[in-house]
């Protein structure tokens, strides 16, 4: 039972990598999906700024990525739905 304690970090530093790789992947699909700019920073345009704002902030992107996807004042998040909006919501194509 000696490997046990190593067995935790190393879960959580892969665990962590996958987090930053799939957030940044799918925060550049969605900036090319609905056209959204890559931001004032010539040299942080494309995967380097979607994999930059994952490690430095991953919580942050995540939310924005949200906020993106729809209006949350007309519809706010629902909870137990496929998509956590309400039924009635349009979806976004």
């Amino acid at each position: 039972l000696g490997f046990i304690p190593l067995i935790t970090p190393v879960v959580l530093i892969v665990f962590a990598m996958l987090f930053v790789f799939i957030g940044s992947r799918l925060r550049n699909y969605m900036r090319l999906k609905y056209d959204i700019s890559s931001g004032p920073c010539g040299c942080m345009g494309g995967h380097c700024g979607d994999l930059c704002c994952m490690i430095c902030c991953g919580c942050c992107a995540s939310i924005q990525m949200a906020r993106h996807t729809h209006d949350d004042k007309e519809y706010p998040g629902y909870c137990c739905t496929v998509d956590g909006l309400p039924i009635d919501a349009p979806s976004i194509v």
